[in-house]
C-alpha cells in the first residue's frame, strides 16, 4: 500500500525571519551594510534575548502572518488570492510583534519595537505588508482597539486603506466593515468588532489626540511638522507602535524624520545601541555601488524576483539614467535605488556643501582681499519667497572664505514661512536671517551693511544684478566710489558662475560659514540648458528660494575673473562680466 503523501508543515515566521537574517550575515543573501547590521543584532537578539532585556513572542507574528494568507492581497492583480510574506517581511514583524521587553526580570507584553523605520525601494509590497499586519491585529472582534495610517496628504492615506477594503471583502465576514475613502476629504474606514481603523493625512487636525494601537506612517520621509504630534501621541501608551515605510526623498534631511532617521544612521556607523524603541531596516544601494549595475538591485528590492520583474527594472534603469535628465535620474535614485540623492536635481550635492561648511574667524581676515555680490528683490508681493542676499567672499590663502548676510521683507513671515516651507522666524532668531522694518527691502540698511564690509576688507568689486526699481541707489554706491559692477543674470553670464561655484566648492577651495538658507536655496535650485548646452540654476518650487546661490555665483565669477587671489588651478570660464 502507497504511503500517503504529506503536505509540507508551512515554515513559520520565526524560522523563516532566522534563516533570512543568517543568509544576509553570512553572505549568502547580497544586502547592503545597514540591512547587514540589522541581521546581525537581530541574531545576537534571538540567541540571547535575556541580556539584551527582551523576550520573544514567536507564536504572535506566526498568528499575523497566517491570517495574513486568509485575507488574502489587497492589490487588484492578485485580489483574493493568499498573501504570503517575503522572508524579510517576517523578519519585520517578527522585530514589531514578537520582540516583547523583559522588565524588573519579567516578561511584559510591551513591545520592545516602538518605531521601526523601514526603507525599501518602490514595488516590494510594503503597503500591502503593512494593511495586513493592521487586519491581523483587529482580527479579534472582541478587542476594542484603534489603528490608523498616515500618509502627507490624504490620496496617499487612503492607499493602505483600499487594500484593507480588498481584504475585509475577501474574509467575507458580515462582521468586517470597510466604509469611506471615495476622496482625499474622505477617510476610509475599517471596523472589526470593537476594533476600528482610519486612514488620515499628516496634518496637525488630523493628528491631534490621535491614540492608537499600531499607526502606519506611509512616505514618512515627505512628511511635515505634524509627524511629530504622531510620535507624542505614540508615547501616550507604552504599547503603542509605529511602522514608518518610506522611499528616500531628495528634501528628507529638511523634514522631522531626519533627525531619527541620522541618530540610526550614527548608532549603525559606530556600532551604538540603536535609540531606545527604535529599530532601523533600510534597504537600499550603498554609496558607492553604481545606479546602473543590476548585481546591487537586490540591495534596494529584497523581493527582487519574487514581486519585482528585473527586466522592467532593468529598462526602467535605462530609460531614466541614461535620460540625461536630472529629475529622472532623481527619482530612480530615490524610489528605485532607494539611497538619499543628495542634492536630486543639480550637480552639486548637499553634502558638497555640508563639507566645505566650517565656522571662520572673521576678524583674522580684516584687510584681506574680497569680492561682494547682492541678489536683490524688492519683496513683499506675489507667491515666491524672495530674499535679498549679500555674499562676500574673502581671500585666506590659498582658500576662499564666503558668508552671506540675507534679508526678508513682506507683512507676514509666518505665510511666507507656510507657504515656503523654510522656517524664516527660526532663521531669524538664530541670526541667519535679518527682518526688513517694513514691506520692501530698504537699500539704505544694505548700503549700510555693505559699508561695514567695505570698511572692514579690500573690496576689488561688487556686483549687483540689474533692477530698474534699485537703479538710482546703485548709482549712488557708484558715486561714493564704490566698484560696483553690474552682472546680468542671463544664461550667458550665470551659466559659466554656476559651473565656477561648483567646482570651487567640489575642489575644496571655497568655505562658507555654516548657513541653513543657503542649504535651502540649494535645494530649491533646478538646472535648466539652453540649444547649445549651457547650463544655469533656476529656482525649481515656485516657493523656494535660490538667492542665496545666485550671490554666491555671482561673487564666484568677481573671484576669479577680476585677478583678486592667485592663480586657483581651476579654469576660469569666458565671460563678459567686469
Amino acid at each position: 500500500m502507497a504511503k500517503r503523501s504529506r503536505k509540507p508543515k508551512p515554515v513559520d515566521c520565526a524560522a523563516q525571519a532566522d534563516a533570512y537574517a543568517k543568509s544576509v550575515v553570512d553572505g549568502s543573501i547580497v544586502a547592503n551594510a545597514r540591512i547587514t547590521d540589522a541581521c546581525r543584532r537581530y541574531l545576537e537578539e534571538r540567541r540571547a534575548p535575556a541580556k539584551h532585556g527582551v523576550w520573544w513572542d514567536d507564536a504572535r507574528a506566526d498568528a499575523a502572518r497566517v491570517f495574513a494568507l486568509r485575507c488574502g492581497q489587497g492589490a487588484e492583480a492578485g485580489a483574493g488570492t493568499p498573501l504570503v510574506w517575503m522572508p524579510w517581511q517576517c523578519m519585520v514583524a517578527m522585530l514589531l510583534l514578537a520582540r516583547r521587553r523583559i522588565v524588573d526580570g519579567r516578561t511584559t507584553d510591551t513591545p520592545a519595537t516602538k518605531n521601526l523605520l523601514l526603507a525599501v525601494g518602490r514595488g516590494n509590497g510594503k503597503t500591502e505588508f503593512a494593511a495586513s499586519l493592521i487586519m491581523a491585529a483587529m482580527s479579534d472582534p472582541t478587542t476594542r482597539l484603534e489603528f490608523a495610517s498616515v500618509a502627507p496628504d490624504g490620496r496617499l492615506a487612503q492607499k493602505t486603506f483600499e487594500r484593507m477594503r480588498v481584504m475585509s471583502e475577501t474574509l467575507g465576514n458580515e462582521e468586517w466593515h470597510a466604509t469611506g475613502g471615495s476622496t482625499p476629504a474622505h477617510p476610509g474606514k475599517v471596523t472589526h468588532g470593537g476594533n476600528r481603523y482610519t486612514s488620515l493625512p499628516c496634518t496637525d487636525k488630523a493628528l491631534d489626540g490621535l491614540t492608537v494601537r499600531t499607526v502606519v506612517s506611509d512616505e514618512t520621509a515627505r512628511m511635515e511638522k505634524a509627524f511629530g504630534r504622531l510620535l507624542t501621541g505614540l508615547a501616550k501608551f507604552p504599547s503603542s507602535q509605529a511602522l514608518h515605510a518610506t522611499t528616500p526623498d531628495p528634501e528628507m534631511k529638511t523634514r522631522p524624520i531626519w533627525g531619527y532617521w541620522d541618530a540610526l544612521e550614527r548608532a549603525i556607523a559606530s556600532g551604538q545601541p540603536y535609540p531606545a524603541g527604535w529599530w532601523p531596516m533600510l534597504y537600499g544601494l550603498d554609496a558607492d555601488d553604481q545606479a546602473s549595475d543590476p548585481a546591487t538591485w537586490i540591495k534596494a528590492h529584497p523581493g527582487l524576483g519574487t514581486i519585482i520583474d528585473p527586466t522592467q527594472l532593468e529598462m526602467a534603469a535605462r530609460t531614466m539614467l541614461e535620460s540625461g535628465d536630472p529629475v529622472q535620474i532623481a527619482e530612480f535614485e530615490t524610489q528605485l535605488a532607494c539611497r538619499y540623492h543628495e542634492l536630486a536635481t543639480t550637480d552639486v550635492d548637499l553634502s558638497v556643501l555640508e563639507r566645505q561648511s566650517e565656522a571662520c574667524d572673521w576678524d583674522r581676515l580684516r584687510g584681506s582681499p574680497a569680492v561682494v555680490a547682492i541678489d536683490l528683490s524688492r519683496g513683499g508681493y506675489g507667491t515666491q519667497l524672495d530674499l535679498t542676499t549679500l555674499c562676500v567672499m574673502v581671500v585666506d590663502g590659498g582658500r576662499i572664505r564666503a558668508r552671506n548676510v540675507s534679508w526678508w521683507a513682506g507683512l507676514d513671515i509666518e505665510a511666507d514661512a507656510k507657504r515656503s516651507k523654510c522656517p524664516l522666524s527660526k532663521w531669524c532668531e538664530q541670526g541667519h536671517l535679518r527682518r526688513m522694518p517694513g514691506e520692501w527691502h530698504d537699500m539704505a540698511i544694505i548700503e549700510a551693511e555693505l559699508e561695514v564690509i567695505m570698511a572692514r576688507y579690500d573690496v576689488r568689486k561688487v556686483g549687483v544684478d540689474q533692477n530698474p526699481s534699485q537703479a538710482r541707489d546703485i548709482r549712488r554706491w557708484a558715486d561714493r566710489g564704490w566698484p560696483i559692477v553690474p552682472i546680468d543674470q542671463s544664461i550667458r553670464t550665470m551659466a559659466p558662475a554656476w559651473k565656477l561655484w561648483g567646482d570651487l566648492l567640489k575642489s575644496r577651495q571655497l568655505f562658507y560659514e555654516p548657513d541653513p538658507v543657503l542649504s535651502s536655496a540649494l535645494q530649491a535650485v533646478r538646472l535648466v540648458k539652453d540649444n547649445v548646452g549651457n547650463i544655469r540654476p533656476v529656482k525649481g518650487r515656485s516657493n523656494g528660494n535660490t538667492d542665496a546661490v545666485v550671490a554666491g555665483n555671482m561673487a564666484a565669477l568677481l573671484m576669479e575673473h577680476n585677478g583678486v587671489r592667485e592663480v586657483t588651478g581651476v579654469s576660469a570660464s569666458v565671460c563678459p562680466i567686469g
